[in-house]
């Protein structure tokens, strides 16, 4: 701090116009003794607090009463010993069937990889399904369409029928207004015109 103000003694002295700007000649600088003797706490002197802080007590929670701890019975004990018995069975059947599978498998990639080494075409792909079923379709389809020819059969056969009778009707109506003429060959001919016997 004294080297500092020796510096702006030393500046001061000279005739210097940026430094003098703006500075009143009014303005003194301190004597370097008074700095010297100044001391660094009276320089920097905290300001003392007016109030204290207050004083905090902790805060006590209440104390939880502790639940029992549930003790099982022997019937529970044995329902679970019972239960944890046919998991782990139900586990060692489980490890045993993928143990399995993974045998087919590999047996079954093993032969995959052997055919197309020997260029063994593979299968042809066949329907996996119950002869009896595929019976049971033919049969309904043979029977729907024996049902369906009966009935354009016999719709055919009442069509057939009434255009028949209709065409009697007619004949009848025609014969009706129009009579035949007989002729010498045809039988009651000479009754009917020559002998009058009608």
């Amino acid at each position: 701090m004294p080297k500092l103000v020796d510096d702006l003694m030393i500046n001061s002295d000279d005739e210097d116009p940026i430094l003098n700007e703006g500075v009143d000649e009014d303005f003194e600088i301190p004597d370097t003794e008074v700095v010297n003797h100044l001391q660094q706490d009276e320089m920097f002197v905290k300001p003392k607090s007016k109030s204290k802080a207050p004083v905090v007590e902790p805060v006590v929670e209440p104390v939880k009463p502790v639940k029992k701890k549930r003790v099982m019975t022997e019937e529970h004990k044995a329902k679970m010993r019972e239960a944890r018995k046919a998991k782990q069975l139900e586990r060692q059947q489980m490890n045993v069937l993928e143990r399995k599978a993974n045998t087919k498998l590999q047996e079954k990639k093993k032969k995959e990889l052997e055919d197309i080494l020997n260029d063994v075409p593979p299968p042809k792909p066949t329907a996996e399904i119950d002869p009896n079923i595929i019976q049971k379709a033919i049969d309904d389809a043979i029977y729907k369409h024996e049902s369906l020819r009966q009935q354009r059969k016999a719709a055919k056969k009442a069509a057939l029928d009434e255009a028949v009778e209709k065409k009697r009707v007619e004949e009848q109506i025609k014969s009706a207004l129009y009579p035949p003429k007989l002729y010498h060959t045809d039988e009651g001919f000479y009754s009917k015109h020559i002998f009058n016997t009608r």
